[in-house]
C-alpha cells in the first residue's frame, strides 16, 4: 500500500480547499519510485483541515479527478481543535476500508491542542487479521521547553491509546511532528518500549 501524511496548511489565510495545483503534487506522488513500486495513494492523511465535509473532501475530489471514478472516500470525523484545523483522511476505497475512525485527547492550552485521530483499515479482500491503523497528529510547533513539553503530552496520549490495542497490533503514527530532534522526549516516548512500540525505518 501507498501512504502519505501531508500538511497542507488548509485552515491559514481563509484557505479551505485543496489548491489549484494540488493535482501535480498528488500525481507526482503517485508517480514515485519507491522499493521499485509506482502506483496511486491508497491512504493520505492531512493535516490543518477546516472540516472533512470541506477540505477533506476537495482532496478526494482531486484524486478522483486525476485517476477517474469515485474510488478516493474521505473520513466523516473532524476531531477538535484549539487552533490549527484538524485532521482527515482519503482513501482508495477498491484497495483499502475504513473500518473505525476515532478522534481521542484532552484539549488543553497548555496540554495537546488537537485531538489525535485514530484510523482502522482493512485491505480490500482480507480478513480483519490485516486490519491496521493508522494515528494522525500535528504537534505543537516550536523549540522551546514547553512546546516539547506539549509534544510529549500528546505522545503520550497516543502511546497510551495504541498500547491499549494489545500486542501485535499492526500500527503508523503520521503527521505534522514537528520535532526538533531525535532526542527530544516526545519521539522517544513513541519509541519506548511496550505494545504501541514505534520503530524508526530509516533511524
Amino acid at each position: 500500500l501507498r501512504i502519505a501524511t501531508y500538511n497542507t496548511g488548509n485552515s491559514q489565510g481563509g484557505q479551505t480547499l485543496a489548491r489549484t495545483d494540488m493535482d501535480v503534487v498528488l500525481t507526482a506522488i503517485g508517480n514515485e519510485s519507491a522499493a521499485g513500486l509506482t502506483k496511486p495513494l491508497d491512504v493520505l492523511v492531512l493535516q490543518e483541515q477546516a472540516s472533512p465535509a470541506t477540505s477533506t473532501q476537495s482532496f478526494a475530489n482531486v484524486l478522483n479527478g486525476i485517476y477517474g471514478g469515485n474510488a478516493y472516500q474521505r473520513g466523516t470525523v473532524a476531531g477538535a481543535s484549539l487552533g490549527g484545523g484538524g485532521m482527515g483522511i482519503v482513501y482508495n476505497s477498491s484497495t483499502v476500508s475504513l473500518i473505525d475512525e476515532l478522534a481521542f485527547g484532552s484539549l488543553s492550552s497548555n496540554g495537546q491542542l488537537r485531538q489525535t485521530l485514530r484510523y482502522q483499515l482493512r485491505p480490500v479482500g482480507y480478513d480483519a487479521a490485516a486490519d491496521f491503523y493508522v494515528y494522525v497528529d500535528h504537534y505543537k510547533a516550536g523549540s522551546s521547553n514547553s512546546d516539547q513539553a506539549q509534544r510529549l503530552v500528546e505522545a503520550q496520549s497516543v502511546r497510551n491509546n495504541a498500547d491499549a490495542l494489545g500486542e501485535g497490533a499492526h500500527l503508523i503514527y503520521a503527521g505534522d511532528f514537528n520535532v526538533q530532534a531525535s532526542s527530544e522526549a516526545m519521539y522517544q516516548e513513541l519509541l519506548s518500549t511496550g505494545n504501541g512500540q514505534a520503530f524508526d525505518p530509516i533511524d
